[in-house]
């Protein structure tokens, strides 16, 4: 079990709290299908149709923002999806509301109908330990972190390095919702991992399942490019099954 310990950096201006409700938007094209790794082609026609919209894509003529995307593109079960929260609510809805099709390079598909859901999710603390699996494909090493995880030769110092890369990504997705953890957050986890083609080279990613002591937002990502449908989370509701294998989870078409 890896433990972290959160503070809030007291000389931002910044309202967090430990709990929060956030509104979120589910959009899901159920009558299209998509392989998972197209998920960054579906990004990249909204970021093209609003270039003059970061929200859309997380870049300004000085660069990359960086901030938690507040739109991600991903494809759950085969279909085209895209979660948007906060301010991207509203731009997401009023552009997908004017589409009778999308162009996904070149490829022009008509939209036939949309499945679109606005909720409400309560996140941050908990006083359970919840189950969560990754839907899609968990980049959580970078250059630095690959090399040290590679020469480990323990599975469980492996798994310990995992854990706490983990943990850091869940605190990063909480300071990007403006969410400060009073407990210390507690993560186990079982991961295995699977290659993933990201801008045309094959990485490590990771699927599997985790236990962890706060509340996560299903559908929305941690890890590295999220945007891009990476790392997306859902809940499992079944706390007895929450460590096993699935092996359906890594197929393409998911």
């Amino acid at each position: 079990m890896v433990y972290h310990n959160y503070y809030c950096d007291d000389s931002r201006i910044v309202e967090y709290n430990m709990t929060k409700k956030i509104k979120a938007l589910k959009i899901v094209y159920p009558d299209i299908h998509m392989y998972s790794r197209s998920a960054s082609k579906l990004r990249g026609y909204f970021a093209n149709k609003h270039g003059d919209e970061y929200v859309f894509h997380n870049h300004s003529g000085d660069g990359f923002i960086y901030e938690y995307p507040k739109i991600q593109y991903k494809v759950l079960h085969g279909k085209p999806t895209i979660i948007a929260l906060d301010k991207g609510i509203d731009a997401v809805y009023k552009s997908v509301m004017e589409e009778n099709e999308i162009d996904i390079e070149g490829k022009i598909i008509s939209v036939v109908g949309m499945k679109i859901e606005l909720y409400e999710v309560m996140v941050g603390d908990s006083e359970q330990i919840l189950s969560y699996k990754f839907a899609t494909p968990w980049l959580g090493l970078n250059q630095k972190n690959y090399k040290a995880y590679k020469d480990i030769k323990s599975d469980e110092e492996k798994k310990a390095l995992l854990e706490n890369i983990l943990i850091g990504n869940i605190l990063s997705m909480f300071k990007g919702l403006q969410i400060q953890l009073e407990n210390r957050i507690a993560v186990r986890a079982q991961l295995y991992e699977t290659p993933v083609d990201f801008k045309n080279e094959t990485m490590v990613g990771f699927y599997g399942r985790f236990m962890v002591n706060c509340r996560l937002p299903s559908y929305f990502g941690i890890g590295k490019s999220v945007s891009r449908g990476f790392g997306t989370v859902t809940r499992v509701r079944n706390p007895d099954d929450s460590l096993k294998k699935d092996g359906e989870e890594h197929v393409e078409n998911i």
